[in-house]
């Protein structure tokens, strides 16, 4: 029997509701059928932020900068300068796709592929590619960043 998204969804809330109904079996069942411990780590997120993100490929977002990386690829100097770095002092990326090994989209993964943005020698935006987990992440628009609203035929104003 093949049951749609939507009707699963409406008798999962339903459920929810019922004090009748033994959710600790489900729950059991729910759990051991995660294939990723990064999307149950996900899930858990959802489930107790007051204000959940959900993430898709092309969203921008902000995030605490990987110590590991400074010095590397960036120093903070140069991304204030070039607009690339926030006021609360975190770095900007883009979703690039889920981390698993499905070729479709899973916004509830839990990590995701982005490209950071840092800069080159020559000042130029470099894009980085790495992977990281979704509850790390702010989504913001394209907008927020000033690198972006400051670009004029491809140069900083």
């Amino acid at each position: 029997m093949i049951t749609s998204e939507k009707t699963i969804h409406e008798i999962l809330l339903k459920a929810f509701d019922n004090t009748k109904i033994k959710k600790d079996l489900f729950v059991k069942g729910l759990v051991s059928s995660l294939k990723s411990g990064y999307k149950l780590e996900y899930l858990l997120y959802l489930l107790f932020t007051d204000e959940p993100d959900i993430f898709y490929p092309n969203d921008y977002f902000k995030t605490k900068p990987d110590k590991y990386q400074l010095g590397k690829l960036f120093n903070y100097d140069d991304l204030i300068d070039l607009g690339l770095l926030s006021d609360d002092y975190m770095t900007y990326g883009q979703i690039i796709k889920d981390d698993g090994y499905s070729s479709d989209y899973d916004p509830f993964y839990g990590r995701v592929k982005v490209n950071m943005f840092y800069y080159d020698d020559e000042k130029n935006l470099l894009k980085k590619e790495c992977s990281l987990s979704t509850h790390d992440l702010i989504k913001i628009n394209k907008e927020d960043i000033l690198h972006f609203k400051n670009l004029k035929n491809g140069k900083n104003q």
